[in-house]
């Protein structure tokens, strides 16, 4: 995917989050009660109808987030630089065995480096295949939705999409393919720190999908109202599953360099 696809992604989800806000700006104002009855039961449909989406999907979101949790410590921070050449310098009056110490230490470093590149290789893979495996779309007929069951929904498409598309572009430009040109392999390398980002901005916004949608279900009458089509057990599972304790990844990708 694109970086042009990247900002695609972003917009939608910042016009869905922004549905999200005009919703709660609606329940601040007036009850449920309020609205027909009609319109209550659809409400009520639909949201009943995401958080079974979400159960059926909460354990390919835990393996999703414990990979995740395993890869991010190794790429906060970007990805691993590939060993450069020592520079060049005139020697003056070097002993055999300071030159032996020197060459211990480059190969000390060497080590250390394919080390940590091969394990950052390894969890990223590992975090990519398990992206791959998240459900791309919630529910089969999104446009169908009403009420807190629509944005809901539209957040974990576009969660999702920033964790796959992130993961996904981050391993390639750990590991490029044989027949990507030099070019490209440089682009991918300039712009991975936008993927990575990417990375952390779906699992954080997939960790808000609980509370949203245990705060709707207890603006639409909670368990009097939805009885066995949606249980309190039920919520309190999503809210589990998708939460920050969950899915969110630390440290934060900009920490120590704002304040948090």
């Amino acid at each position: 995917m694109s970086v042009a696809r990247e900002g695609a992604l972003r917009r939608r989800l910042a016009t869905v989050l922004a549905g999200v806000a005009a919703l709660a700006g609606v329940a601040a104002c007036g009850s449920a009660e309020s609205s027909t009855s009609a319109e209550l039961r659809a409400r009520r449909a639909a949201l009943a109808h995401v958080a079974r989406a979400l159960l059926a999907s909460r354990e390919a979101v835990a393996r999703e987030g414990a990979q995740a949790r395993i890869a991010w410590p190794l790429i906060d921070r970007g990805i691993p630089r590939p060993p450069q050449q020592p520079a060049h310098r005139r020697r003056t009056r070097v002993t055999k065995a300071q030159l032996r110490l020197e060459a211990a230490e480059r190969k000390r470093r060497s080590a250390e480096l394919a080390r940590r590149d091969a394990q950052t290789r390894q969890a990223v893979d590992a975090a990519a295949a398990a992206a791959a495996k998240l459900p791309a779309q919630l529910v089969s007929h999104p446009e169908e939705l009403t009420g807190a069951g629509s944005p809901i929904a539209g957040v974990y498409e576009l969660a999702a999409g920033l964790i796959a598309n992130g993961s996904a572009q981050v391993a390639a430009a750990i590991s490029p393919p044989p027949s990507a040109s030099p070019a490209a392999r440089a682009f991918q390398r300039a712009n991975v720190n936008t993927y990575i980002v990417s990375f952390y901005d779906g699992n954080f916004d997939m960790a808000l999908l609980g509370k949203k949608l245990q705060l709707a279900y207890e603006h639409l009458g909670g368990a009097r109202a939805f009885r066995a089509k949606l249980t309190p057990e039920q919520v309190t599972e999503i809210a589990a599953a998708y939460s920050p304790a969950a899915e969110q990844l630390r440290p934060h990708p900009w920490h120590g360099l704002v304040g948090d």
